[in-house]
């Protein structure tokens, strides 16, 4: 399973706004790029070792969360952490993060 790292679960449920089709994510378009690049890097790395990434997340937050994702990784399953079942079965395999790296610059 990959996860949010709680700073960023937190920034996201503070810049939920309301959509047309339910809450949508309110990130920064850099803070949102980096987490959007950095969830495809981690589903990547997983699904390379055989593993069928899950990004589990706060209730508050899944459906805007699913809602972000979804253009960039269409069949990545979204779960709160409410709906997980078999927690022995269960591995962490990553932590999103949005970290935005400055530019070194001349």
């Amino acid at each position: 399973m990959l996860t949010l790292h709680p700073p960023l679960e937190q920034r996201i449920l503070e810049t939920m706004r309301p959509g047309e089709h339910g809450p949508v994510v309110g990130l920064d378009p850099e803070t949102g790029q980096a987490m959007l690049t950095r969830l495809a890097q981690l589903t990547s790395d997983v699904e390379n070792r055989n593993v069928r990434p899950v990004l589990v997340c706060a209730p508050q937050v899944r459906a805007a969360v699913r809602r972000f994702v979804q253009p960039v990784a269409p069949r990545l399953p979204i779960l709160s952490y409410a709906e997980l079942t078999g927690a022995d079965e269960i591995r962490s395999e990553g932590v999103v993060t949005a970290e935005v790296h400055a530019a070194v610059g001349a």
